[in-house]
């Protein structure tokens, strides 16, 4: 008989079994550590309490990991990952999973819920669907590994050079006005470990354009990884291409270091971002679609 209880029921050796099976057959390696696994939670602000484990016979079976948080002023989850092992898939299990999730989530006071889902995992898009989850949005990930070209992003406008760059702590970007605070839950700057902001503002200090990303290092200080978060434009900028460009050449820099440059779920609907960094060589590795669930208030 199937018992669905909190994470907290869990231990982490158990866990991190669940999950690799859980994650067994997936279109991408989900594999990891328990030390990986343990530091997914303080990055992810996942909550043990409201993540559920299910269990047959004192086995873990399957899980759903959750977060929350209010973000201007409402109470939103994020579901960080949902698994079952093999032999218990198409049984229901994952079905249970999903009506406790959202009990969970009335429990707790929870507005609106979120998660994403690869594009081509129709049997989880199905489910989710049953219970209540509508695609809002489809994000994709781009990566480039190597050096740049030197005329990577460059804007071709001679406009370029009245931008101001100005660099700071991923939460400035919080403080914009057209800042995307219900975007993809990894991409909020909160969730960027030592996360930075560029800001691009015009000739009269106004922000016009936004980047978020994070820098990865040996410890000799070599970059070995940059990775984008969100890249976003004010509402009626002029010349957004030409914004973009300045920006990435910024967050990308120094194009002759020899690194891995991604992007974490650029919205489909931000075409002019995907299509500067298409320019510059980068290439689609995978595409999810984001879903909502409204529970009111």
């Amino acid at each position: 008989m199937i018992e669905i209880t909190s994470l907290t029921k869990c231990t982490f050796d158990e866990l991190l079994l669940v999950w690799n099976q859980g994650f067994s057959g997936y279109p991408m390696n989900m594999t990891t550590s328990i030390d990986t696994l343990a530091a997914r939670f303080g990055r992810d602000g996942l909550s043990p309490e409201l993540s559920l484990v299910a269990w047959e016979g004192g086995r873990p079976v399957g899980f759903i990991l959750n977060g929350y948080r209010l973000v201007q002023g409402k109470n939103i989850a994020w579901n960080g990952g949902t698994g079952v092992i093999p032999e218990y898939r198409r049984s229901g299990v994952g079905h249970r999973l999903l009506e406790a999730c959202i009990d969970a989530y009335r429990q707790t006071g929870i507005e609106t819920a979120y998660l994403e889902a690869l594009a081509q995992n129709t049997a989880a898009i199905s489910l989710y669907e049953r219970h209540g989850y509508r695609t809002i949005d489809e994000v994709t990930v781009l990566s480039r590994d190597g050096v740049l070209s030197p005329d990577s992003f460059v804007a071709g406008n001679d406009e370029v050079t009245a931008y101001v760059l100005r660099r700071g702590p991923a939460v400035s970007a919080a403080r914009l006005p057209f800042y995307r605070a219900f975007g993809p839950w990894q991409t909020q700057w909160m969730n960027i470990h030592q996360g930075q902001s560029i800001i691009l503002e015009n000739g009269e200090g106004s922000p016009v354009a936004y980047a978020l990303f994070h820098e990865q290092n040996t410890d000799a200080g070599d970059v070995t990884g940059i990775r984008l978060f969100q890249c976003e434009i004010a509402p009626g900028a002029a010349l957004p291409e030409v914004a973009i460009s300045v920006l990435l050449r910024e967050v990308y820099a120094p194009l002759d270091e020899a690194c891995r440059r991604t992007t974490s779920n650029i919205s489909c609907k931000n075409g002019a971002v995907i299509g500067v960094l298409v320019s510059a060589g980068f290439a689609v590795l995978a595409k999810q679609v984001v879903m909502m669930r409204e529970l009111g208030g």
